[in-house]
Parts: structure tokens; sequence; C-alpha cells
């Protein structure tokens, strides 16, 4: 099984159902062995979406969880521009309140458009 691919086809169809200031962004799926589940990344040039290989093993309601999670941070980054995002990430690393903040404001985006399996 291709997992990139399918992990691609669940990222479209949550872009066009509920994510249309991602419409037109270039939006790359890629598999490594990772310490999160997944984590995404935006830059002036493009967008990134990497998954842990782990999640091969998960059942598929709990990974389009994630991946809508990660389009949620990928929202909020494109919104806050890449000086905003690259500053957070780097205090991201760093402090463990300021990354409560932003998976909070993820999961609060999550509930506002109202994610369903």
């Amino acid at each position: 099984m291709n997992y990139v691919r399918n992990y691609q086809k669940i990222v479209n169809n949550f872009i066009k159902k509920s994510f249309p200031i991602l419409k037109d962004e270039k939006i790359s799926i890629k598999e490594k062995e990772v310490v999160y589940r997944a984590h995404a990344n935006y830059f002036p040039w493009g967008m990134i979406i990497i998954f842990s290989r782990k999640l091969r093993k998960f059942p598929e309601k709990s990974i389009k969880r994630i991946i809508f999670h990660e389009l949620c941070h990928l929202e909020i980054f494109k919104r806050w521009g890449p000086i905003k995002t690259s500053l957070t990430y780097l205090v991201y690393r760093l402090s463990k309140t300021v990354r409560k903040k932003v998976e909070a404001e993820a999961n609060a985006l999550m509930i506002k458009k109202r994610f369903k399996k």
C-alpha cells in the first residue's frame, strides 16, 4: 500500500471540504521516522506535512483526525505568515508553554470547523 498517496488523498479531500484558504497551496506529503505522529511546516515556497511511519498501524479514523489537526496548523501558519510562524516554531521547540498554546489553537480550530471523521 502506498501510504503517502493515501495521506495525500485525505489531505485533498479535507482541503476541498474544510480548508479553502489552503486550496492554492502546494502541500508536500512525506513519511519518515519522526518523534511526533505528524508535523506540519510552512514556508513561503510551500507547505509540508511529515507523517511518522508508525501511523501505518493506526486506524483510519485516527489518521484522519491527525491529518485534520495538521491542516489546522497550516491554516493558522498561513494566517500568521512566514515570519511569525518561523519565530513561533523556534520558541515552540524550547517552550512547553508555547507548545501547549500552539496545539490548543489547532485543536480549537478543529472544533470550530466541526471536524468529523
